[in-house]
């Protein structure tokens, strides 16, 4: 049994195909589960992957999706597949619920929603290992992002700042402004608005929107944000309410690839130590010192 779940198991595979004169792109969409040692149980995943992963040798970068508050591992956002197919990375959209049959996900909210000693910071750690051992992947931070939306947005730039190490992009879709995050009987108030301090040399995406109770609580967050001095930040507000449109989405998926794009041009013309410094410093563009490299030598 363990050597089966070293393998890709419990398979549900979903395979688009679509032809294109005498062309055919198999767009893969696939249900895993693995056996989590940090929850002691099955854990699934839904993962995307780009349309030539079973005819090349080739490693991805890899963007990690976490869900909302009614979400789960069941990503089913329109033109996902091709999206990731067009820009060859590979999408993980993993299960916030610390039991199935949870109500709310992460182990987070107010205190009563408090209840697991197991903290989904350390079963990120072990899903990382199991993607990279797994699939073929980039494994460096540059090649690494995370997007959340709502609880899953709050859950994005708490484990960005956890592990600045690990990842390179972090994007906060309209999330929940504040938390409590911990154990049952030793759990803090997370202020995201205090927080960006932890999230320097991630490039970051915080969005909002124009209608609901989260509105003017992530002005707040937003205000925290433009407080510290040279984060690599973008915000961004969408008319409307708390949910997260296919636009909307493609918009943030964009966003991460522009992310992937500035680290390979950095590699392509021999800037890494400048790239580094770069993330670093805080500094928001990359391209800016590309078209100055000379007088940065």
């Amino acid at each position: 049994m363990n050597q089966n779940r070293k393998r890709r198991n419990k398979i549900l595979a979903l395979t688009l195909v679509f032809f294109y004169g005498f062309s055919i792109v198999a767009l893969s969409q696939e249900d895993h589960t693995h056996f989590s040692k940090v929850f002691n149980r099955e854990k699934s995943f839904r993962i995307f992957l780009p349309s030539d992963y079973n005819t090349s040798q080739k490693k991805y970068p890899v963007i990690y999706y976490f869900h909302g508050n009614t979400g789960n591992h069941e990503l089913n956002m329109d033109n996902v597949p091709q999206m990731v197919s067009d820009n060859s990375v590979i999408l993980v959209a993993w299960n916030g619920r610390s039991v199935d049959s949870d109500l709310r996900p992460y182990n987070i909210g107010n205190h009563s929603n408090i209840n697991y000693q197991v903290q989904f910071k350390d079963y990120f750690l072990e899903l990382v290992n199991h993607i990279d051992s797994t699939f073929r992947t980039l494994t460096d931070r540059s090649n690494r992002a995370v997007i959340g939306h709502s609880m899953g947005g709050i859950m994005s730039f708490f484990i960005a700042g956890k592990y600045p190490d690990m990842i390179g992009t972090a994007i906060n879709s309209k999330g929940s402004p504040e938390f409590f995050i911990g154990y049952p009987k030793n759990h803090t108030l997370y202020n995201v608005r205090y927080m960006f301090k932890n999230l320097y040399g991630v490039r970051l995406m915080f969005t909002n929107s124009t209608d609901g109770e989260l509105v003017n609580l992530n002005n707040e967050v937003n205000a925290g944000a433009l407080n510290e001095k040279d984060l690599n930040y973008m915000y961004r507000v969408y008319k409307g309410g708390h949910s997260l449109s296919p636009a909307e989405f493609k918009d943030l998926f964009n966003f991460v690839i522009s992310s992937f794009k500035i680290h390979c041009r950095c590699l392509n013309v021999g800037l890494m130590p400048i790239y580094i410094q770069i993330l670093m410093s805080g500094v928001t563009r990359c391209e800016v010192t590309l078209q100055n490299r000379d007088s940065l030598k």
